[in-house]
This record gives structure tokens, sequence and C-alpha cells, in this order.
């Protein structure tokens, strides 16, 4: 109320326009247990280098949120209703996980020794699964390094290969709403692991210069992505992901035209008195369109020209 004194004449009268008040409540609890156990080893035989390992994990997760709050203004709750009182937000979980995770691989490395140098075959394969889902994955991968005899050190090396990265219970969550109108937490059975294809083309050059020795490494690599979760929000504690597909489409300046990132860096390494320094130059193109898996309509597109990074990074050994 500003009419605390006595009124000056024409001055109309002044009073309180409203009363607001609002009250948030929160009591969440989020607790998770993994239980993980597992087997790796390796055979050397004068040509190859054979290499296992399997492992088992158990997760368990406790999910707990009651969120809640209320809006009065002017004495009315809001959203009004003259049925029954309501709030403007809440949310609740009472969500419990229990899963398997199982993975194994299994990678062979063979050398041949010929006049010209030396090749290295490097071939393996990765599989996983989940019990959540129900998604088994299988991850192929296989490098060709060439070292030749030359004067200068120096070796090429060509992979490529299926990467998946499966999802964590965060990336499960998601918020539904029931015929009430009150929001609750509900796991996506339907969510896929991330998956990109590595192909990636490189050479390492070690040489000396200044009394102390130097690695040059030039790679390029060609890397498309799909079913990428994207975060849409980050809360104090929470974050909230969409489970989108993201299409990466690469550079129209290598005169073909298919879906993936190109990226071409050069590395140079060295060290001095147990301080490793190295500078990179990368260039990429990229161009990134994250679409909805139910309704396949573009939800978030982001495109950028080439760019050229330089960054100098310095490390105590």
């Amino acid at each position: 109320d500003r009419s605390g004194g006595a009124q000056e004449e024409n001055e109309a009268p002044t009073g309180s326009l409203g009363t607001g008040m609002y009250h948030e409540h929160a009591r969440n609890r989020l607790s998770a247990t993994v239980i993980n156990v597992g087997h790796t080893g390796n055979w050397k035989l004068p040509n190859n280098d054979l290499q296992w390992g399997v492992n088992y994990q158990r997760e368990f997760v406790l999910d707990r949120i009651s969120e809640w709050e209320s809006r009065d203004s002017a004495g009315y709750t809001l959203p009004v209703n003259p049925e029954q009182v309501e709030i403007i937000y809440n949310l609740y979980s009472n969500v419990d996980l229990y899963s398997n995770r199982r993975q194994a691989y299994i990678q062979d490395t063979y050398k041949h020794h010929a006049d010209h140098g030396t090749w290295a075959f490097t071939a393996g394969v990765r599989a996983n699964y989940w019990s959540f889902n129900n998604e088994f994955l299988v991850s192929p991968r296989a490098t060709v390094a060439f070292f030749p005899n030359w004067k200068a050190d120096i070796n090429f090396r060509l992979s490529a290969g299926v990467y998946h990265q499966a999802p964590f219970y965060k990336e499960l969550r998601t918020e539904q709403t029931d015929e009430l109108g009150n929001n609750y937490v509900a796991l996506n059975k339907n969510i896929k692991a991330q998956r990109s294809l590595h192909a990636v083309f490189g050479m390492d050059y070690f040489f000396r210069a200044w009394n102390r020795p130097f690695k040059l490494t030039f790679e390029a690599y060609y890397k498309p992505s799909d079913r990428v979760i994207r975060m849409t929000q980050l809360h104090t504690l929470r974050a909230l992901m969409l489970n989108c597909l993201a299409n990466l489409c690469q550079a129209p300046t290598l005169g073909f035209r298919s879906r993936g990132c190109v990226h071409a860096k050069i590395l140079l390494t060295t060290t001095i008195q147990r301080i490793a320094m190295w500078a990179t130059i990368s260039a990429r193109f990229i161009q990134v369109i994250f679409r909805d898996q139910m309704s396949n309509d573009t939800i978030f597109r982001y495109f950028s020209k080439i760019i050229f990074l330089i960054i100098l990074s310095i490390r105590y050994i």
C-alpha cells in the first residue's frame, strides 16, 4: 500500500494491485550400483598376437523424484480450476532398473616381413548385449599398417570399424503426462546405442631436430554417425535427453556426396626435459541434421563451413 500519508489534492488513491506467492518442493534421490567382473588374455606367437576378453556388468538404479510447484496470484491458485485445486508443475518417479550387460572381444595382429618393409594386419570384433532393450551389437574393426625400410622412420596406417556407445540411465529417462496432467518419469525401451563408422588414414614421421626427438602425425578421417542422443535441457542435477537420429553430411568439395564428417589433422609432438608439447592443426567440414525417430521430421540443423584450428598443448610428464 503506497497511501501511507495524507493524499494531496487531485491525487488518485493508491493501494495494493495484487498479492502473489509460490512454493517449490523437491525430494529427490538417485542411487546407482554397478558390479563389473571381467577377464582379458593374450597369446603371442612368432608372427601373431592374439588378444581376447569377456566382461559381465550388473546395474541397479533406484530413482525417486517428488517435485511440485504451487503458484498463487491474488488468492487464486494457478492454473485456475473451479472444480479442484491444481498445481502448475509436478514430476514424480518411482523407477527401479535392473539390467545386465555382457561384452566380449577378440583381436589378432599378424606381422609379415618383406624386403620392402613390414606389414601389420589387425582384425577383431566386439560384441555387446544389454538386457534392458535386448539390443545385440556387433562391431568389426580392422587396421593395416606398413613400416617401410626407408632411411626415414615413417609408417602408414589405414583403419576402419564400427563403434557403438550404449546409453546409461540418464539417457533412458523420458517425461510423460498422464490423463490427469501429472508428469512422471518413464524409461524408453526403444532407445538404441549411438553408432559411428570410422575410416582413418594416417602416417607418423619420427625425426630429430635441434638435438631433440620430434613426431609428426597426419590423419584424415571420415566418421558418419547416427542414432545420436542429444541433450535438450540441463537442470541443476538432472539432464534431460532427447533421442534423435543425427545425420552428418560430408564436404561436397571432395567431389562426391555421402554422409559423414571429414576431418584432417596434423600433429607435431616433442619432449623437452619431461615437458611434452604438441601442436595440432586441423580442418573440418561438417553438417549435422537431427531428426525425430518417430516422425522423421527435422527438429534441429547445424551447418558449419571449413574450420581451421591451431592448438598448442603443453603437459608435464
